[in-house]
C-alpha cells in the first residue's frame, strides 16, 4: 500500500470491521474503501480513509469478498487518476490483457520462517491440478474412502462450481465483446470466448461425477453410480485445461 500509493495509484481494499465479516457471508461480507494515507509509528501501521479522513489501525489480516464471489486473505484493487472515463473498447483490451498476463504468471513465492514456499500460478498452476488429478487411482474403493470423498465433495463445492460460474462470465464478457470488434479484435475475442465457454463445458461434465455428500453413509445412490464411473473423469481436467491455453 505505501509504494501504490508512492507511485501514484489509488489503493483499495475492503473495510477491516471483522464483526460484520461474521455476520453476513456472501457479496455483503466486504464494503470497499480506497485508501490515501499510510504511516508507521514503530510496529503501529495505519492507512487513511480517502473521502472520510479517518486514520485506521492495521493490526492483524483481513479478508474480503471480490466482484467475483472467491474471499480472498487482505484483497487490495489498485487505481491511477485518469483524465476521462475508460472508454469500452479499452475496458476489453485491459481485462484481455490481464487474463494473459494472470495465465502466463509461473508462480507466487511466500516467504515463511523456514525460507520460501512456491505455489503455481495461471496455466503453471492448471498444469500441476492435472498432474496431481490423474495420479488418483479412480476406482470406487478409492472415491468412497472417508479422505478422498471429502476432497471430491469439497472439490465440485468449493473450486469447480466457482470456477465454472467464473469462466462462463469470462466467456459471455468476450463474446459480448466481440460483436462490437472490427479487424483483427474481432476473431481474437471471438477465439476467447469459446475458449472460456470450452473451459466451463469440461468442468460441468467433470462435475457430474462428483458426490454431493462427505459422508459414505449419507450418498444417495445416485453418487454412488456416478463414482462407480469415476475413471471416466480422468481426462476432463485436462482437456479443461487445454480449453483454458
Amino acid at each position: 500500500i505505501q509504494g501504490l500509493l508512492a507511485q501514484g495509484y489509488i489503493p483499495v481494499t475492503s473495510t477491516m470491521e471483522r464483526s460484520r465479516r461474521r455476520r453476513f457471508g456472501g457479496p455483503q461480507a466486504s464494503k470497499w474503501m480506497a485508501i490515501d494515507g499510510f504511516r508507521r509509528d514503530g510496529d503501529i501501521i495505519e492507512i487513511r480513509q480517502a473521502g472520510a479522513g479517518r486514520w485506521l489501525q492495521v493490526s492483524e489480516d483481513w479478508v474480503g469478498t471480490l466482484p467475483s464471489g472467491n474471499r480472498e486473505n487482505c484483497p487490495l484493487l489498485v487505481a491511477r487518476r485518469g483524465s476521462g472515463p475508460l472508454s469500452a473498447t479499452a475496458l476489453v483490451d485491459t481485462l484481455a490483457a490481464l487474463a494473459l498476463e494472470l495465465g502466463g504468471a509461473g508462480q507466487i513465492v511466500d516467504e515463511v520462517d523456514w525460507g520460501h514456499r512456491i505455489y503455481p500460478t495461471g496455466l503453471a498452476a492448471w498444469d500441476a491440478w492435472v498432474t496431481d488429478w490423474e495420479r488418483r487411482p479412480f476406482t470406487l474403493q478409492w472415491a468412497t474412502s472417508p479422505r478422498p470423498l471429502d476432497q471430491l465433495e469439497g472439490l465440485r463445492r468449493r473450486v469447480l462450481i466457482p470456477l465454472i460460474a467464473q469462466r462462463q462470465l469470462a466467456a459471455r464478457f468476450f463474446a459480448s465483446a466481440a460483436t462490437s470488434a472490427t479487424g483483427s479484435r474481432q476473431p481474437k475475442l471471438q477465439a476467447a470466448a469459446t475458449g472460456y465457454a470450452a473451459v466451463a463445458q469440461r468442468l460441468e461434465t467433470l462435475v457430474a461425477y462428483m458426490p454431493s455428500e462427505d459422508r459414505l453413509d449419507d450418498l444417495p445412490a445416485e453418487d454412488l453410480r456416478r463414482l462407480d464411473r469415476i475413471v471416466e473423469a480422468r481426462p476432463l481436467l485436462r482437456d479443461a485445461r487445454d480449453a483454458e491455453r
